[in-house]
């Protein structure tokens, strides 16, 4: 079982990190983190924010081999090596985790929001191994993560590695909370995951989120890894909440409209009618009923003999007097 003491160090410059754990770092421009990774014992994972000002300079060290490899575009890397050091161009935080190196290998992701994320996503076939990050500065967290399909979902394992407890290992995590920074490993994992995470404590704020591959580095390459085959991520949990629950207001108007429908089918007695069609029997509701205006009648005695021709009298003529 795994521990990692947590560390905040606020200093232009700071003696090398050489304990596991995990470390918050503020730190000026172009000014050097080192990290001792006790010869390969451990790796060491930094994570900082990004801006077009805010790339960075990671040099990794490995027997008598030493090599500088300048990030731009990338916010997080993971170096393998004896030892390594990072200096951002900018004010900034970083943040270090410094693990055993066999926690984590080429597949790791780094999950970024100041809120909420939410994804459904698909990995790449053949990964035997999958380490996520977050990148916050809270930790004050909760999350859900559980695989959707059936393919290794029987041996696969969630392992979360937490400062301040040991590590524990789940089938799945429902809504799991965490009152420390954490990172989860999946050890063979199955093709498709839910994840959901969300920050607690922080302003509201824009709806923002991503995922990224983390960036690997050693000491004579690096590279990133293609993790995720396709994913869905959602960064907004207003609208998670609004698409839940407009089923239900569906679901409530459509019981009271067949509510309405067979009050007025009762009332109008259409359900007799209806049940005794099925049941193959004769509606007879009785004898046609008409209401004649007798005066408006002729009987046929009278119209016997009749011209039906319609003749004009002739008018009488008229004699003109002389004046």
């Amino acid at each position: 079982m795994i521990f990692f003491p947590f560390f905040i160090l606020f200093s232009i410059s700071t003696d090398p990190i050489s304990q596991s754990g995990y470390y918050t770092i503020e730190t000026k421009a172009n000014s050097p983190i080192d990290v001792s990774l006790s010869h390969g014992k451990y790796d060491c994972v930094f994570i900082w924010s990004h801006t077009k000002d805010n790339d960075a300079e990671i040099t990794v060290k490995a027997g008598e081999k030493s090599k500088s490899f300048e990030l731009k575009g990338e916010t997080t890397a993971i170096v393998k090596g004896d030892e390594t050091s990072i200096k951002v161009n900018s004010d900034t935080t970083i943040h270090v985790w410094v693990i055993e190196n066999n926690v984590c290998d080429m597949n790791s992701l780094l999950y970024t929001t100041p809120n909420y994320a939410k994804d459904t996503f698909k990995i790449k076939p053949d990964i035997k191994n999958l380490c996520i990050f977050f990148g916050s500065h809270n930790n004050q967290s909760k999350i859900s993560l559980s695989s959707t399909s059936s393919e290794k979902s029987s041996s696969s394992k969630i392992t979360v590695h937490s400062i301040d407890k040991q590590s524990q290992t789940f089938d799945s995590l429902k809504s799991k909370t965490f009152n420390s920074h954490f990172f989860t490993q999946i050890a063979n994992p199955a093709s498709e995951y839910d994840l959901e995470f969300e920050i607690s404590g922080n302003e509201p704020g824009d709806a923002f989120c991503s995922v990224v591959p983390i960036h690997m580095v050693l000491v004579d390459k690096e590279y990133e890894e293609e993790v995720i085959e396709s994913n869905s991520i959602q960064c907004n949990k207003e609208a998670k909440e609004n698409n839940s629950f407009l089923p239900f207001m569906l679901a409530i108007v459509a019981i009271v409209a067949i509510i309405i429908i067979a009050g007025v089918l009762h009332l109008t007695g259409y359900f007799k009618k209806i049940r005794s069609y099925f049941r193959g029997e004769i509606i007879n509701d009785g004898p046609a009923k008409v209401e004649i205006d007798p005066k408006e009648l002729l009987r046929m005695d009278e119209i016997d003999g009749l011209d039906i021709e319609d003749e004009e009298e002739p008018k009488p003529e008229v004699e003109e007097k002389e004046n």
